[in-house]
């Protein structure tokens, strides 16, 4: 060099560790006191490594900041970085969602517990039309689809036949029944995947004896009680069997609410009728009083508010089709079994704490029973899973309420990225779009429900605190 002579030298390597000079540096220094030594903003070589190291640890990248700052192509991704100072924070513009909803809200109600459940999640599903690419196999939701149009038919081939009831019907009978319904309809499932190879025969034989397990078992209620089949896969919706539920935001925004109810038995007394809801669940489900409070559960009730305009509500229930097992450390004979198993197949959920109604529901339900999570104790009150009149009267009136919040939310453009955690679920176990969201499962704000007690929901759904 004749010049000049520039030399350079790292402070830190990409991931941040501090590097100290060489030793020619510190020689340079000592040989030249008077040499000029000034830090130099560098390009970044590695944008989209370092943009990542910087989202994670913002407090170390001011150069690079810098840097991001003035490239137009990183400037709008550095904008959403640093917006708000939360990257959970998403909104829409007035525009987009005026686009969206310029004829008010017409959704599901499946639907605004998604949003209640993660808002970016809703917005990626119901919004951009994000999926998971389609594989030619069988999978759980489409395995529950099959089962319950599978039931359904069987249901309505009952009430149509003269030589079947649901109070006569043998177990002979429902798996004759249920083999002729899957036969006629498997074909025409999943493109014929169920016929497609001696595998899916053999899965399409086990849904067979699973069906007409759980048919048998569906029949019990009505062979033990007083209930009868009001309708089956009844659809909430303009044009369907029942009008959709519509309710009113506080501007006066309507918010139509389409579902579909599996199964619907009403009871009929000369002094009133009463109704309960029933739906089939292919997988384990229960029903708990602090999701129904914090909007995270709202179909069943919301089916049995709308359904109730002169009836009474006896009760909501989810039936779970599943093919039981039990252990046991002696040898069983086969009715003993077969009470055994039977257990397995009571429906869970909530029943109006009446006793005639009890007894509609099931008939030997005095010391426990096997159908519903309710019995009649020897003093002759109720007892389990049971709600009064009023209880029942003050979760309407807040799912009602939950549903106007969620549906105002939504108005709202709220896409954030803040799943729901409580103690039994976590909104990002099972979400497809968690790479798409980026966030954060340790330092990431997700919203913590506490359970609370029965007593605690109920003095608060009277004071008029909606969770």
């Amino acid at each position: 060099a004749q010049k000049q002579l520039i030399v350079t030298y790292r402070k830190a390597d990409m991931d941040q560790t501090a590097r100290a000079p060489s030793n020619i540096i510190r020689r340079i220094c000592e040989l030249f006191p008077d040499i000029k030594t000034e830090s130099v903003l560098p390009a970044v070589s590695a944008p989209g490594y370092t943009f990542a190291k910087m989202a994670e640890h913002p407090e170390g990248y001011h150069q690079a900041r810098e840097w991001f700052a003035d490239q137009p192509k990183w400037a709008g991704r550095l904008e959403l970085l640093e917006r708000e100072g939360d990257r959970q924070q998403v909104k829409l513009s007035d525009k987009t969602v005026q686009s969206l909803y310029r004829q008010g809200i017409y959704a599901s109600v499946s639907k605004l517990e998604k949003f209640n459940r993660c808002p970016f999640s809703f917005h990626a599903t119901y919004h951009l039309k994000a999926k998971e690419r389609r594989q030619y196999r069988l999978g759980a939701p489409d395995t529950g689809s099959f089962l319950h149009d599978v039931l359904e038919q069987c249901a309505h081939l009952i009430d149509q036949s003269a030589s079947l009831s649901w109070q006569t019907i043998t177990r002979e009978e429902c798996g004759w029944l249920v083999d002729r319904i899957v036969d006629e309809s498997a074909p025409q499932w999943f493109g014929g995947l169920l016929v497609s190879s001696p595998r899916y025969t053999y899965l399409t034989a086990r849904l067979k004896r699973l069906l007409s397990k759980n048919l048998y078992y569906i029949s019990l209620h009505f062979k033990n009680g007083l209930f009868r089949p009001l309708g089956y896969e009844l659809e909430f919706k303009e044009k369907g069997d029942l009008p959709p539920v519509t309710l009113y935001t506080g501007d006066g925004a309507p918010v139509k609410l389409t579902g579909k109810v599996d199964r619907a038995d009403v009871y009929q007394t000369p002094d009133g009728s009463w109704i309960r809801i029933v739906d089939y669940k292919s997988g384990p489900k229960d029903l708990y009083i602090n999701d129904v409070y914090y909007g995270l559960n709202l179909q069943l009730v919301t089916y049995l508010d709308a359904m109730c305009t002169e009836e009474e509500p006896a009760g909501i229930f989810y039936f779970n089709v599943t093919d039981p097992y039990t252990r046991t450390e002696v040898a069983l004979d086969g009715t003993e079994l077969a009470e055994a198993l039977r257990k397995n197949y009571k429906m869970k959920g909530l029943v109006l704490a009446n006793r005639a109604v009890l007894y509609a529901m099931d008939q030997d339900c005095d010391g426990g029973s096997d159908l519903i999570p309710a019995y009649v104790k020897k003093d002759g009150d109720v007892s389990g899973s049971v709600a009064s009149e009023e209880e029942f009267s003050l979760l309407r009136k807040q799912v009602r309420s939950c549903l106007k919040q969620l549906a105002c939310q939504i108005e709202q453009g709220r896409v954030d990225v803040l799943p729901v955690k409580t103690k039994r679920e976590f909104a990002c176990t099972y979400c497809e779009f968690s790479a798409l969201c980026g966030y954060e499962g340790k330092t990431g704000r997700c919203r913590k429900l506490t359970d609370l007690s029965k007593e605690e929901i109920l003095r608060r759904m009277k004071e008029g605190d909606n969770g």
